[in-house]
């Protein structure tokens, strides 16, 4: 009776919670930064960014979260492959997130290339990250495509480096 049906309400509502909870959320949250209140929040960008100046970006990263600072790495890679090239590159952090993984989770249509690599929709991919900045509320965020930059609310610092072989990324049909 009344018991059967508060806890199909309950396990309704987790269901619910649940599925709304998977949209543009962070792969790892480093603990103590789950329920922060901090609205000191900058993104960067792993490839082209982090990996360029990765000692100095170490640094300033470190001193960043110390001061309360949330510092999300936004990239296309998976958590499951970037994990490893932050921990090599020493680079801290306290959120994770995968363009990848997020689109795998969402069920979009990626292809797959035979060396393993992710294809998906320019028009997806390119406003994936600056969804995800404006749904977190990032101050701003750091990158080294110019694409990403036309669909950013979030402002938008477009990196340069001599130090990376990696240049300007426009997509040929925008």
């Amino acid at each position: 009776g009344f018991f059967v049906c508060l806890k199909t309400i309950f396990v309704v509502f987790f269901i619910v919670m649940k599925k709304s909870s998977t949209k543009l959320q962070a792969q790892y949250i480093r603990p103590g930064y789950a329920n922060s209140k901090i609205k000191k929040k900058l993104g960067f960008d792993l490839h082209g960014v982090l990996d360029a100046k990765s000692k100095s970006f170490s640094i300033l990263l470190k001193d960043l979260i110390r001061q309360g600072w949330e510092i999300h790495i936004i990239t296309g890679g998976t958590w499951k492959k970037e994990q490893h090239t932050l921990k090599r590159l020493g680079i801290p952090f306290t959120h994770f997130f995968s363009i990848v993984d997020h689109h795998v989770a969402q069920g979009t249509g990626i292809k797959w290339d035979k060396k393993g690599n992710a294809h998906l929709d320019p028009s997806i991919w390119d406003r994936t990250k600056g969804l995800y900045c404006e749904a977190h509320n990032i101050t701003m965020h750091f990158d080294d495509s110019d694409i990403y930059g036309l669909f950013f609310k979030t402002p938008y610092v477009r990196y340069f480096s001599k130090d990376t072989d990696r240049e300007g990324k426009l997509h040929n049909n925008y």
